[in-house]
């Protein structure tokens, strides 16, 4: 069974994550696997869209949402972002607030023509958020707050609603009106 480090670095905002296989019995006795417990986000399979442009917070959070069963897509911009979004069924997508470009608020902008009830997870190291950019998005999650953080936004909004009903798409007349 693969086991989950996380060790936070001293000198960054960025957490290393090491994977290694051990026997079952040892994963359960190690205390940091104390994560992947708390990843109660049923099931794991989902397809999750990370656009960041700093490209060691994408293979980070690549790293940790593979090891947690996700299918992950990543994008190191606004734009990218919005095309792999529309090129495939994301469940949910975890979006860098300050970037060149498209910053975070058109990115999300942009998807909602497309989506309007995927969960949009904003990251961000700013202290506040526009009431319009929060309009956008599902939830702001403090970058360097810890996977925990992250897990535990992801656990709250990949819970489906009883009815299994899929969010519904925008299509090209609604866009139009």
């Amino acid at each position: 069974m693969p086991a989950l480090w996380i060790d936070p670095t001293a000198d960054r905002d960025l957490w290393s994550i090491r994977l290694t296989h051990r026997a079952e019995r040892d994963f359960e006795n190690d205390a940091s696997s104390n994560l992947q417990e708390q990843a109660d986000v049923a099931p794991c399979d989902r397809t999750i869209l990370v656009v960041d442009d700093d490209p060691s917070v994408l293979e980070v959070r690549q790293l940790l949402l593979e090891a947690l069963g996700h299918r992950v897509v990543v994008a190191d911009s606004g734009e990218k972002g919005v095309d792999l979004f529309v090129a495939n069924s994301v469940d949910v997508v975890i979006l860098d607030y300050l970037m060149p470009g498209m910053d975070g608020e058109e990115t999300a902008r942009a998807i909602r023509e497309h989506h309007v009830s995927v969960p949009i997870l904003l990251s961000t190291g700013c202290l506040e958020v526009p009431d319009r950019v929060q309009a956008l998005v599902t939830a702001v999650i403090p970058k360097g707050a810890g996977p925990s953080v992250l897990i535990q936004a992801l656990d709250q909004h990949l819970r489906r609603p009883s009815s299994n009903a899929e969010p519904q798409r925008v299509s090209s007349a609604q866009r139009a009106s």
